[in-house]
């Protein structure tokens, strides 16, 4: 298993694109303004994601994906659709008004997966209430199961466990990284970069059309993060269940290339429950 977070390189390409203060589609200076005052906002909510992502604070992290969610249709709406800078300029376009204004525009746009974009955009919408104020959903991706490693200990590689494992879940005050989560979070904010940057490429599509060089860097990043998916993830959610309690994988505490994945037993018809790997 690794951690990869790619998506670093095209928010730096789309926060070059927007610091010239382009002219968004709709064609006023309130659209402009907006526009661009909400893109900046929202590459820094991924990259303060990212960052606690990867210092292992990870409620902190999925804590802003509803806000995530939200800039973006903000976004859209004030660059895509007239009159929806105005009344956001106002405070008076609230983000679930605004998703409904533009989703129109993604048409029958789909992901690499084949799902349709604008469905999967509503199940996130939805699918982030839970995490968008104090709940156990939110606090539990902190929490990891303790294992018994004198059991751990005596495995080799291809055994299975037959007898039970037992566990505490503890917090991780170490506020290091636990590895399955952080991945799941990372490929989420992978989604929602490439997400940004279809955004990107319909608000800024004039502006784009006259500056090819950076267009082509644009399409190169999107390109690498949806061949990322087609290789390694396919469609993403977070889950009900954080994936470190869920199927753990642990490495054994004497030597760190055999790496043991925890599954449901109705994952593998009721069999054993624990296979150790040597994958590293």
């Amino acid at each position: 298993m690794k951690l990869i977070w790619s998506g670093s390189v095209a928010l730096d390409v789309i926060r070059r694109i927007i610091s010239q203060s382009p002219q968004p589609e709709i064609k006023t200076e309130t659209a402009k303004y907006c526009a661009e005052a909400i893109d900046l906002h929202l590459i820094d909510l991924i990259l303060v994601a990212s960052d606690a992502n990867l210092n292992g604070r990870h409620s902190c992290a999925i804590a802003l994906f509803r806000s995530m969610e939200d800039a973006l249709d903000c976004f859209a709406a004030t660059s895509l659709i007239p009159g929806a800078a105005e009344k956001w300029a106002e405070g008076k376009l609230r983000a679930s008004k605004a998703a409904k204004l533009w989703e129109h525009k993604l048409g029958e746009i789909q992901l690499p997966t084949g799902e349709k974009e604008g469905e999967y955009r509503k199940k996130l919408r939805n699918y982030f209430n839970d995490f968008a104020h104090c709940s156990p959903y939110l606090t539990e991706w902190n929490v990891y199961p303790e294992f018994d490693s004198n059991k751990i200990k005596v495995l080799k590689p291809g055994d299975k466990l037959r007898s039970p494992l037992t566990a505490r879940l503890k917090f991780y005050h170490q506020q290091k990284v636990l590895e399955q989560n952080a991945i799941r979070i990372g490929a989420c904010l992978g989604a929602h970069t490439s997400e940004f940057i279809e955004v990107v490429e319909m608000a800024y599509k004039t502006f784009l059309t006259h500056n090819a060089d950076i267009k082509a860097e644009l399409n190169r990043s999107k390109d690498d993060i949806e061949n990322l998916f087609k290789e390694e993830f396919g469609s993403v959610y977070l889950g009900n269940t954080p994936p470190q309690l869920d199927q753990p994988v642990f490495r054994h505490p004497d030597d760190p290339n055999l790496v043991m994945q925890l599954t449901s037993p109705n994952k593998h018809n009721n069999e054993d429950d624990t296979t150790v790997d040597n994958s590293g």
